[in-house]
């Protein structure tokens, strides 16, 4: 596993897109760290927990 350039924004629109695919309840963090091929715990770096996550993508969705 190796860097992938995570950031909270790519780490934000991922899971938007995530959610659009499979439904907003369906977003978790370890999903999301399986679409990039990395670790749970790398996302915890970029994203406090699954809520901080989806609250993200629901103010994302607001702009």
């Amino acid at each position: 596993m190796g860097r992938v350039g995570l950031t909270t924004e790519r780490l934000t629109q991922a899971g938007a897109e995530l959610a659009d695919e499979l439904g907003f309840d369906q977003v978790t963090v370890s999903e999301l760290a399986r679409r990039f091929d990395v670790k749970v715990a790398s996302l915890y770096s970029h994203v406090k927990n699954g809520q901080d996550l989806k609250t993200r993508i629901a103010l994302l969705a607001l702009e």
